[in-house]
């Protein structure tokens, strides 16, 4: 892939997932289409340019809940996480 390819993904990636820009707003900053901004984003997913990672304190119950679904052949699966003996007043 040629260097101006591979600088235009990384401008476009940056300008899409770190400062936020919409595509519409990228191709118009860029002078491009919007339909070749959303192939640039394709395409880099595609080369694996792309790895978002979701951080969030509650991600091993949606992993639980997902593997609860796949096993029991759930439609939905809720887990909660469990109240520590601390705050638990009778």
């Amino acid at each position: 892939m040629p260097i101006e390819s591979v600088r235009l993904i990384n401008t476009v990636l940056t300008l899409y997932y770190i400062e936020g820009l919409t595509q519409a707003e990228i191709a118009q900053r860029l002078c491009l289409s919007t339909a070749k901004v959303n192939r640039l984003l394709q395409q880099a997913r595609e080369q694996g340019y792309v790895n978002i990672t979701i951080r969030t304190p509650f991600q091993q119950l949606f992993d639980l809940e997902a593997r609860l679904k796949a096993v029991f052949g759930l439609q939905e699966a809720i887990v909660i996480p469990a109240m520590a003996e601390s705050s638990v007043r009778r």
